[in-house]
């Protein structure tokens, strides 16, 4: 699990189901802890289901467009047949307006390392330091913002 770094209250996660979930984390009117799923998707593996092994945000977000409540994480993940994918993960401020999941986008692939490229056993720790996320985003950016509008 990992708590994105500009937006405190969202959580990621993975499991061996092979799925990768984000949370948004609050305070409820009583003082409790409140959670709730925000999205949930699958890596692009092509072997079934890949249980995730770990997540991590990068320390920056991307501006939604147009003046969108959106914004989007970088949330780089590892599984356990060793894949290593990024992904731009929408990340709803807390003013979005929809009253449920179903109104955000989808989260955007931007980076798999092949099989073949990458590890041959579990990866069970990613990180994204500066500059990678600009480096990653400088080759995506046009492709990106036109499946974002």
């Amino acid at each position: 699990v990992h708590f994105c770094p500009k937006a405190p209250d969202i959580l990621a996660s993975g499991s061996r189901d092979g799925l990768v979930k984000l949370w948004r984390i609050s305070e409820g009117a009583d003082g409790s802890l409140e959670t709730k799923e925000l999205l949930r998707f699958e890596p692009m593996s092509k072997a079934g289901k890949n249980p995730v092994t770990a997540v991590a945000f990068a320390d920056d977000l991307l501006k939604g467009s147009n003046g969108s409540d959106i914004d989007y994480g970088i949330l780089s993940i590892g599984t356990e047949s060793g894949r290593v994918e990024v992904w731009a993960v929408p990340i709803p401020s807390d003013t979005y307006s929809s009253s449920d999941s179903e109104g955000i986008p989808k989260p955007v692939l931007l980076r798999a390392i092949p099989f073949n490229d990458g590890h041959f056993d579990t990866v069970e720790k990613v990180t994204l330091a500066s500059p990678a996320p600009a480096l990653i985003m400088r080759m995506d950016w046009i492709m990106i913002e036109a499946r974002w509008v």
